[in-house]
């Protein structure tokens, strides 16, 4: 693979206060990714592809006992057997005693099982990916999730593209010394119990050394067991057609990456369907997939079928005589997932506004009537079908 050694050179250094404390962190990077060097140094390759193995083995073993265990705040572990039902819903025939209605909270214990009880599922709206694109938007999301007061509740991920460093940003040992803020900025996030994470390195991010993203995906992944997903991922050959090829290569890596952690990717292209299509049928293992675009075309539904994938439902569906509603009922309701799609996109009646999570139900009423189902049928369809992506491996 090339390098990109066309990129701007003309970065002046901090100064002031900010250069200082650049200079110390800077210092002890340095320290710490020496360390790193002489470790790696002293492995012998079986002994690290073992201990790779074995750092993926326990991280995979620590994101299903988070997706398994009772949610911060909330009260003991469930399983779907043991979920206890529902008070009976109130007789619409009698008046509702005013000092009584009490707005239904969250469901106790663990929410990824309640995402997969009838009984609890109608208490939350999954989102399957929050693409968001500024330190603005994870903090908004995460505020949004945290002061909703009543259900439907949120349980999102949030997905972000991982800036690509530059080669100077990459020790001797092509370990990355940068800093990425909106990382920072999602990870801080996850400290919401209903909001995890997807990450990886899009097609207008590309790393100039795969070694590199490969080690800080790995790293990522293994430090933060509610990073769950990688994405959103793809292809965009009118953006670099030149580096096609580079594109073609990353994603291809972080398939892998994926396969290896047994995690789900958030896919997405622009105009380079077939170029998506070679890079999935020449993976050796896929993991499962999840395709975050607008469904446009017979060959976007052929591709979507052809590779098993899960299709997002978002807020473009909520545009009236919305025209590729045929290719949306095409999709096995067990492939169907609710979710925000773009931080910039909101439905059909808020131009201007920013996509919040409570627009999720404007997505989830214009699919209910789309696909001609119940919406409440819909919604537990969705958010059962997200909690088996995480919770059912072979799927």
């Amino acid at each position: 693979m090339s390098n990109d050694k066309n990129r701007p050179a003309d970065k002046k250094p901090p100064s002031g206060l900010s250069g200082f404390f650049k200079s110390v962190t800077d210092g002890i990077d340095d320290v710490v990714n020496e360390v790193k060097a002489d470790l790696k140094a002293m492995t012998p390759p079986d002994q690290g592809d073992k201990k790779k193995q074995a750092e993926q083995e326990a991280r995979n073993r620590n994101v299903m006992g988070l997706v398994g265990q009772s949610t911060a705040g909330l009260s003991e572990n469930i399983v779907d057997s043991d979920v206890p039902p529902l008070p009976p819903e109130p007789d619409p025939t009698r008046p509702e005693d005013p000092k009584k209605a009490a707005p239904l909270g969250l469901p106790p214990g663990n929410l990824w099982a309640a995402l997969r009880n009838p009984d609890y599922s109608p208490r939350l709206h999954s989102d399957a990916c929050y693409h968001a694109l500024t330190t603005a938007d994870i903090e908004g999301y995460k505020r949004a999730v945290a002061t909703e007061s009543t259900a439907p509740f949120t349980m999102g991920i949030l997905g972000m593209v991982l800036q690509a460093p530059l080669e100077e940003e990459l020790d001797e040992g092509g370990v990355v010394v940068a800093e990425d803020m909106l990382l920072l900025t999602l990870l801080k996030a996850l400290d919401e119990p209903r909001v995890y994470g997807a990450i990886g390195a899009g097609p207008r991010q590309l790393w100039p050394s795969l070694d590199a993203l490969d080690e800080a995906l790995t790293t990522l992944l293994n430090s933060h067991p509610k990073l769950i997903a990688l994405g959103p991922l793809g292809i965009d050959e009118p953006f670099a057609s030149y580096k096609l090829q580079q594109q073609k290569d990353q994603l291809a890596l972080q398939l892998d990456i994926a396969a290896d952690f047994a995690l789900p990717v958030i896919l997405t292209h622009r105009q380079s369907l077939p170029h998506m299509a070679q890079v999935l049928g020449q993976a050796e293992h896929l993991p499962p997939l999840i395709w975050m675009d607008v469904l446009t075309s017979e060959a976007d539904a052929e591709l979507v079928n052809r590779f098993n994938m899960s299709v997002i439902i978002r807020p473009e569906l909520t545009a009236p005589d919305f025209p590729h509603a045929h290719l949306y009922r095409s999709i096995p309701s067990a492939k169907r997932l609710l979710g925000s799609g773009n931080a910039l996109v909101a439905p059909h009646g808020f131009s201007g506004h920013f996509n919040q999570p409570k627009f999720l139900k404007n997505s989830l009423q214009a699919a209910a009537k789309m696909l001609f189902v119940p919406e409440r049928d819909l919604l537990i369809t969705c958010n059962t079908n997200l909690a088996n992506l995480f919770q059912n491996k072979d799927n």
